[in-house]
């Protein structure tokens, strides 16, 4: 009886919603069925301030929004940080849930590919935001630059990079002589072994996982009252109540959304609610009178919050899972240099591999010379370009482009920190502003 009352309310509502909405004119509605119309750009600071309820912890903030209004490039979004510290077993695990991954196909100009050298410090976003270059990055610590690595190279220009677009690869000295067949991460061996329709449906699957709004090719129109909006509108609901928790805390469906679904279908609610035989559970949608408070559902997907970060220790902060940037009291500075190629250095067999593999990439690619503290190493890796590259591929030498007057901050392995990472991609922006449409 009771759930026969709800469906005759329900429908009663629908049809005088349905007569307001589809006779009257719309500027003739009552408030109560429009919506405001806000243009996003208009409400994104207000949504952003209700949303983020958290404290700016990023210790390089203040540095960082004022090096942004000088070359007109938003760091908002960097104000607010997870930590971790130095070799966290969570450094070598998210090499596959790379920002990359949530970009559309053939969306890309830029492709950073490369090993810490790139991953620690190098902000895709400023590159964007400087240059007018849509760019994603696939870089991560102990990426070699090898016969391996370079099919997977290649497989990811195929799907992401427009017609046109530009790879950019960013080794250090050690990482290009390795064995051509060999990988050290785990997950990266997996990832290289898939055929072309594994790596399609793992693309495909962990796009869909982003929080991007999906294209309309992407996802089908459910036909109104199959199953496939069944539970779309299940699906949105979820979405729903997770934001909501993350904004006022816990929330339970309420009874008159479950009848609601239930109406619908009742076998396909059954369906859902009813326990393996046998098992003995609970059904899947049940809720317990006394649900255990929920912790944040994002507090570890790539480090911990803290209330406030010192640069008096050593540690990685992240605003997204893609750049991780070391801070702390570093010593060791960058420095410009113009000495040319070491002319003792002598690649190996492996070396020449693995170059080669480079070069018969398809598209312009260009090799950069990241930032380092003595001239000896500049001199090594311009030698290596000149003696490798030179003839297939661009150079980006950050040495020269160095200023003359200003050093930056590095760890003792060559990796930029504090705000090291920051003026590399500024460097690497003016470099594509100059190049990217200049044709070799």
């Amino acid at each position: 009886m009771r759930n026969e009352v709800i469906q005759w309310i329900l429908l009663a509502l629908s049809f005088s919603t349905s007569v307001l909405i589809f006779i009257f004119p719309e500027s003739e509605l009552p408030d109560f069925f429009l919506s405001p119309v806000v243009s996003e750009t208009t409400a994104a600071p207000e949504t952003k301030a209700k949303i983020n309820q958290r404290k700016v912890n990023n210790p390089l903030f203040t540095e960082y929004t004022r090096i942004g209004k000088e070359y007109n490039v938003d760091m908002e979004f960097t104000g607010v940080v997870r930590a971790m510290v130095p070799y966290d077993r969570r450094l070598h695990r998210d090499s596959l849930e790379l920002e990359l991954f949530c970009e559309k196909e053939k969306s890309l100009d830029v492709l950073l590919i490369g090993d810490s050298t790139m991953a620690w410090g190098v902000i895709p976003s400023v590159i964007e935001q400087r240059s007018g270059l849509r760019v994603g990055m696939f870089a991560m610590r102990s990426m070699y630059l090898n016969e391996t690595s370079m099919r997977t190279t290649e497989r990811l220009q195929k799907y992401y990079l427009k017609p046109g677009g530009m790879t950019l690869f960013g080794f250090a000295i050690w990482t290009q002589l390795q064995d051509p067949g060999v990988v050290r991460r785990g997950e990266l061996r997996k990832f290289n072994q898939l055929s072309d329709d594994e790596f399609l449906r793992f693309v495909r699957e962990r796009r869909s996982s982003c929080n991007v709004p999906p294209e309309p090719e992407e996802v089908p129109e459910p036909r109104t009252f199959s199953r496939a909006a069944f539970e779309a509108y299940s699906n949105e609901l979820g979405i729903l109540r997770k934001d909501l928790r993350k904004s006022i805390g816990r929330l339970r469906e309420t009874t008159l959304a479950r009848d609601f679904r239930q109406m619908i279908h009742p076998s396909w609610y059954t369906e859902k609610l009813a326990p393996a035989p046998g098992t003995g559970e609970k059904p899947a949608n049940a809720i317990d009178k006394e649900q255990p408070k929920e912790t944040d559902p994002d507090s570890n997907e790539f480090g911990d919050y803290k209330e406030r970060i010192s640069l008096g220790g050593f540690q990685f902060i992240r605003w997204d899972n893609q750049t991780l940037t070391a801070t702390g009291p570093f010593s060791i500075r960058s420095i410009r240099s113009t000495v040319p190629p070491d002319p003792g250095f002598r690649p190996t067999a492996d070396h020449r591999l693995n170059a080669d593999a480079l070069r018969k990439l398809s598209g312009r690619k260009a090799f950069i010379i990241s930032f380092y503290s003595e001239h000896r190493s500049y001199a090594i890796q311009r030698a290596i370009y000149a003696t490798l590259y030179k003839d297939d591929v661009e150079l980006l030498d950050l040495g020269e482009m160095h200023p003359e007057d200003r050093s930056f901050a590095m760890d003792n392995e060559g990796h930029p920190a504090n705000l090291g990472g920051l003026e590399k991609s500024l460097l690497i922006a003016e470099w594509l502003r100059k190049n990217f449409r200049n044709q070799k």
